[in-house]
């Protein structure tokens, strides 16, 4: 089973249509091996990220499941998920426990078009997070969303999932 975040079964030229997205070849593709930094302030340009990370999941389609800032050119720890036509914000995020079982899966990642790797991941994860008015929060994750925490938080430390393939 292939699992993608940000990432997509897409024809190529819709990859042309979002092209706020940072790919690995980029000349400014360094931001996605950085750590990102920590969100002190929960105001209106934090708002503006989250709005403009939404607009590019949901023009995704079925496509994306997961975006982290970075892959937008801003180095600040916030990522999201997308559920349907929903979308769902993770700012600060730590993995604060990892299932001793894991599972490997086939992914991909639009920092990296049309490129996909194995990889094992844990099966279950709790993450602690801030929401965007800052609110502490805690969320216990199974499977393909266990996953996309494990994805994106990864992201928001500069570690792109080619750096952890089989």
């Amino acid at each position: 089973m292939k699992c993608i975040f940000a990432f997509s079964f897409l024809p190529f030229n819709v990859y042309a249509m979002v092209s706020t997205i940072i790919t690995f070849r980029d000349p400014n593709s360094d931001i996605l091996n950085k750590p990102s930094a920590k969100i002190g302030v929960f105001d209106a340009e934090l708002k503006k990220v989250a709005r403009d990370m939404e607009e590019i999941l949901l023009n995704l389609a079925d496509a994306g499941l997961g975006l982290a800032a970075p892959q937008i050119g801003i180095s600040r720890a916030i990522f999201a998920i997308r559920f349907g036509r929903e979308v769902k914000f993770y700012c600060n995020p730590v993995i604060k426990d990892l299932s001793s079982e894991q599972e490997i899966m086939e992914e991909g990642c639009l920092s990296f078009p049309e490129i996909f790797f194995k990889i094992k991941r844990a099966k279950k994860v709790i993450l602690v997070y801030q929401d965007l008015l800052g609110r502490n929060k805690t969320e216990k994750a199974e499977g393909i969303l266990a996953r996309a925490f494990q994805h994106e938080t990864d992201h928001l430390n500069g570690i792109t999932f080619d750096q952890k393939a089989r």
